[in-house]
């Protein structure tokens, strides 16, 4: 199942030169209502790569509402 989260309104609260707060109205998939989310926009980030004894990776999709997109996050916790 595609998770996905439709922008009803967007405020801005705050713009800096470094970052951008903003508060979405957004409603819920299936149906299930309305709920509020606060986002950060950034220029930068950071990713870091780890690889099992094994060489595989252990990717997760999951749904970033700051980029609307469904997105493949690594899940190092899932490792253990």
């Amino acid at each position: 199942m595609e998770f996905e989260e439709k922008t009803l309104s967007r405020k801005e609260i705050y713009q800096g030169p470094i970052f951008k707060l903003v508060q979405d109205q957004v409603e819920l998939p299936e149906g299930k209502g309305v709920a509020q989310r606060d986002l950060i926009f950034h220029n930068g980030a950071v990713c870091v790569l780890a690889v099992t004894d094994e060489q595989k990776l252990i990717l997760v999709k999951q749904y970033r509402k700051a980029i609307e997109l469904s997105l493949t996050k690594f899940q190092p916790e899932s490792w253990k």
